[in-house]
């Protein structure tokens, strides 16, 4: 449960996600996190995409078998988010439908991560859609869309988790 002013983040339902192997051009911010742990149920570590100017930037969950889901839910970090990313889901892993799309962290709950003293700062975007079998999940930022930095010189966005349900 994470606990926040606006509310707990939480749910009963099973995160698919959770220990799933992941893929895409998010790395963490030392060698010795792998991008797996973007779901790993921790809250601790964030992860940064490459350049948003540079080219799209993606996670790729494989959730390992056809599932039904409905619900994303995506921790961004406060000081570095998409303002217009993409869900979108395959069976394969090459043909790709659209779940939800133009979301825009801006518009999340506030909370806070329990990886630092008194947690970093983060958007918690729960996006709900007409339930779809797929088994991968891809979290998508186009090139040059808009996003928010906290620091001019900043190109990219970071995520602490990413749930499935």
């Amino acid at each position: 449960v994470l606990k926040s002013p606006l509310g707990d983040f939480t749910t009963k339902a099973q995160n698919f996600a959770l220990g799933k192997t992941v893929t895409g051009t998010f790395s963490g911010a030392t060698a010795n996190i792998t991008i797996n742990a973007l779901v790993d149920g921790s809250l601790k570590d964030v992860y940064s995409s490459g350049s948003i100017f540079d080219k799209d930037q993606d996670v790729v969950i494989d959730l390992g078998s056809e599932l039904s889901i409905s619900s994303v839910v995506v921790f961004w970090h406060r000081l570095s988010y998409s303002k217009d990313y993409a869900l979108q889901g395959s069976v394969d892993g090459e043909k790709w439908a659209t779940l939800a799309e133009h979301i825009d962290a801006s518009q999340a709950l506030e909370g806070r991560s329990a990886g630092s003293t008194g947690g970093s700062p983060m958007k918690v975007v729960g996006t709900k859609f007409t339930p779809k079998i797929i088994r991968y999940l891809k979290v998508l930022i186009l090139k040059d869309s808009a996003f928010y930095h906290k620091h001019s010189i900043w190109n990219f966005v970071n995520i602490f988790e990413i749930k499935v349900f």
